[in-house]
C-alpha cells in the first residue's frame, strides 16, 4: 500500500472538491466516526496500536502537549475530510521541537485512489 499526503498552506474554507469538505475536527460530533475509519485503515498495517474510547480520550488531551519541550508545547492541528456526511479521511499534525509534522493519518479504503489530505500547518 502506497501513503499520499499533500500538504497546502489554503485555507480550509477554501478546500472544497466536488468530492470532500474538509473540516476541522470536533470529538464530540466526529470521534466515533474517526475511530471507525482508524480500525479500516490502520488495521491493515501491521504492529498497529488499536485504541479504545478511553485511550483516544486520552491520547486527545496529551497529543501536541510536549512539556518537556523547552520552548513550550503546542497545540494538534486535527482536521478531517467529509464525502457528504461521511468523513472520508483524517489528519492530525503538531511541532515536534519547532518542526511541522503530520503525526497520524487515515482514509477510508474505498477513496483511496482519489484521496489527498490538505491541511494548514
Amino acid at each position: 500500500m502506497t501513503r499520499k499526503l499533500q500538504a497546502s498552506s489554503a485555507n480550509p474554507a477554501a478546500l472544497r472538491t466536488p468530492d470532500f469538505e474538509i473540516d476541522v475536527f470536533d470529538v464530540g460530533r466526529d470521534l466515533f466516526a474517526v475511530m471507525d475509519l482508524h480500525v479500516a485503515y490502520s488495521g491493515c498495517f501491521d504492529v498497529t496500536a488499536l485504541r479504545t474510547e478511553a485511550a483516544w480520550l486520552a491520547n486527545l488531551q496529551f497529543a501536541g502537549n510536549m512539556p518537556a519541550d523547552p520552548v513550550g508545547g503546542c497545540d494538534e492541528y486535527f482536521v478531517i475530510a467529509r464525502s457528504g456526511s461521511e468523513i472520508a479521511a483524517y489528519a492530525r499534525a503538531t511541532r515536534f521541537h519547532g518542526i511541522p509534522m503530520v503525526m497520524e493519518y487515515g482514509y477510508a479504503p474505498r477513496i483511496a485512489p482519489r484521496c489527498w489530505l490538505y491541511f494548514v500547518i
